[in-house]
């Protein structure tokens, strides 16, 4: 007789474990009850939201990468500039190596930010040229007398040449070469090339038309070797370096020296003092730093205007305001001028935006690292003895003001 194939209980559970049901589970009479099929309802359900979970990993995902990138193109204020040497004297021999091919003596003295001292010798010991500038004169020699052209505008060109600040711009445009190093009044120094002497616009060099600049770590220019039109014309050397800051007798007329006021019309300017605490006068508007970054003070105001003289009568024309911020012997001027005033030779321009003022113009002039906007039909022009970066950063805290 055939065995049975009726299957025990814990065989019929075993072929339920196998197929994925629970022991027992839907027994109804000694039968194991299958798992019913979900409904369509739930299946769609189940995929909502699988879309939802995939949609909120998304936008997690998507806000996370925006705020990296705005962590990493956020505007972050640079530190404050690097500390700079308050002052100097430095003795200069200089050789003219064409035409009469003598040597003279040059005594430079600076006290940052704005006084000078710079008079050249003859061999004989006669003075040959002088500039003398303290902040109540600035005196020219003319003529072998000193003419006092009146008060001086603030400026931290004035024959101190920092090239230091403006290297990196002018090694980008090709407009400063390196060219090895020397050791000058016992000094290292670093040989930059560039298109001619300092004090003339910025062009690349050539090997008829150039100049071989050495400057210390301290931005001292030890030697000036100038060729043109293929001959070495030239050469400033440096003799002695004293790092101590002069006294204030340095920018005063020596004992026995004696100036000639220069009439206005003559110095072709005029500059007059403004009181700091106060909006300034003759202007409906004028752009203010409420905050300076760094420690920087408002310390000194001034209007110019130029003189000119027209059928023998003084005629004033465009000029300036200037704000000075100081600190130390570092010093920004904000100056808001005619528009159009500023010379077009700067060099390696560059775009920048700064909001309130907007777009402007980064460049190198023959007196140092500059910054132009255009606003209502003016210029605002912000430079001074700090580099490009931090021109543009101070420029953010300039905030325009109504006169009255």
């Amino acid at each position: 007789m055939a065995k049975s194939r009726t299957k025990t209980p814990s065989q019929r559970a075993a072929q339920a474990r196998r197929r994925g049901a629970r022991p027992g589970a839907g027994q109804i009479s000694g039968q194991i009850r299958r798992t019913p099929p979900r409904s369509r309802w739930a299946n769609r359900a189940d995929r909502r939201r699988r879309i939802l979970r995939i949609g909120a990993a998304v936008v997690v995902v998507a806000a996370v990468a925006a705020g990296l990138v705005w962590w990493r193109g956020r505007y972050r204020e640079p530190a404050a500039p690097q500390a700079i040497p308050a002052g100097y004297h430095i003795t200069y021999q200089v050789a003219d190596l064409v035409g009469s091919g003598t040597t003279s003596r040059r005594e430079v003295s600076v006290r940052r930010p704005f006084e000078i001292r710079d008079e050249t010798f003859g061999a004989d010991g006669s003075e040959q040229t002088g500039t003398i500038v303290n902040p109540q004169h600035s005196y020219v020699l003319t003529n072998g007398k000193l003419a006092d052209l009146g008060t001086p505008a603030p400026s931290t060109s004035l024959n101190d040449f920092q090239l230091a600040l403006v290297l990196s711009d002018l090694r980008r445009r090709g407009l400063a070469v390196p060219a090895g190093s020397a050791t000058i009044a016992g000094r290292t120094c670093r040989i930059y090339r560039t298109g001619g002497p300092l004090g003339s616009n910025y062009s690349k060099p050539t090997a008829a038309e150039h100049a071989d600049l050495c400057v210390d770590r301290d931005g001292y220019v030890l030697q000036e070797d100038w060729t043109t039109s293929g001959k070495e014309t030239r050469k400033t050397t440096a003799t002695a370096v004293d790092t101590t800051v002069p006294p204030d007798s340095t920018f005063q007329l020596a004992a026995g020296q004696t100036s000639v006021p220069l009439p206005a019309t003559a110095a072709g300017a005029v500059v007059v003092p403004l009181p700091v605490d106060k909006p300034p006068a003759d202007t409906a508007s004028y752009w203010l730093a409420d905050q300076p970054p760094w420690r920087f003070k408002l310390t000194d105001r001034a209007r110019t205007a130029s003189i000119q003289s027209v059928g023998g009568a003084a005629t004033a024309g465009p000029g300036a305001l200037i704000d000075a911020y100081t600190n130390g012997p570092r010093a920004i001027l904000v100056s808001l001028q005619a528009a159009n005033s500023t010379p077009s030779d700067s060099v390696a321009k560059r775009t920048v935006h700064v909001p309130g003022l907007g777009k402007g113009t980064a460049s190198v002039a023959v007196g140092g690292p500059q910054v132009v906007f255009e606003s209502n039909g003016t210029e605002v022009v912000v430079k001074g003895n700090v580099d490009i970066d931090h021109l543009v950063a101070f420029a953010r805290h300039l905030r325009l003001h109504k006169a009255s």
